[in-house]
């Protein structure tokens, strides 16, 4: 059995009078009892890292990377061997585990994938990747927080780009450093209106909300993406 889901009805047979999906849901549950999962949260609690197939346009989770564990929707998801996803075709793909559903039941989960962005029902983005030539990139994986999140993105100077998280953020911080000994910093809130200013200069910086992060733009030399330039982000989700 590779795919876990729990609360679930599956693979339950008599082992010394105790089955191994009932000591397996035994350990989850108490788990749950500590981040009390909700039918309105979806997000990685632990693992879930996406890996290219080297010279393939596939990916793959891998088992023995450390402990993997999902909530979708209030079930709890695992795995306990290597899963693939193959025949990506060449663009930019965001991968997720999305739970199969009989009825209420949730009785496994899949590894998917869309060019779209939009996130398919009860599922939980965990990467992002670009097929080329037939051939799956290093993957972006998701901020695995479902709270506050942080990372970095070198600007590139592109007028709207995508910095992906992973996650729908209710709120941005963003802060840049540069060379002249100048800084921006700056903080959004949804329902805020995207665009923000860095500094005392009233610069454009954030063009967008996103529901895989959030897009930067960049104009006239102003704004969150200067070509040449490191800049820091919380998100909280």
């Amino acid at each position: 059995m590779a795919k876990i889901v729990f609360p679930s009805e599956n693979a339950v047979g008599a082992i010394d009078g105790t089955s191994t999906q009932v000591l397996r849901e035994h350990a989850l549950t108490l788990y749950a009892r500590a981040c009390q999962p909700s039918p309105l949260k979806c997000f990685v609690f632990t693992g879930f890292e996406v890996y290219n197939n080297a010279g393939a346009n596939s990916v793959r989770l891998e088992y023995g990377s450390g402990g993997h564990y999902a909530i979708i929707n209030g079930s709890m998801i695992s795995f306990d061997a290597d899963i693939n996803l193959t025949g990506l075709t060449n663009n930019t793909h965001f991968i997720y585990a999305s739970l199969t559903r009989d009825g209420n039941l949730a009785t496994t989960w899949e590894l998917v994938s869309n060019t779209t962005g939009v996130c398919p029902a009860y599922s939980v983005c965990l990467a992002c990747v670009v097929v080329a030539g037939g051939v799956a990139g290093t993957p972006q994986n998701a901020l695995h927080s479902p709270g506050y999140a942080t990372g970095s993105y070198a600007g590139n100077a592109a007028t709207s780009r995508l910095i992906f998280t992973g996650v729908t953020a209710k709120e941005i911080q963003l802060y840049g450093e540069y060379s002249t000994g100048t800084s921006g910093y700056n903080v959004i809130r949804k329902p805020d209106i995207p665009g923000c200013t860095m500094g005392d200069w009233g610069l454009s910086g954030v063009t967008a909300w996103d529901a895989n992060g959030f897009i930067v733009g960049y104009s006239g030399g102003y704004g969150f993406n200067h070509s040449g330039h490191t800049y820091y982000y919380t998100v909280r989700s």
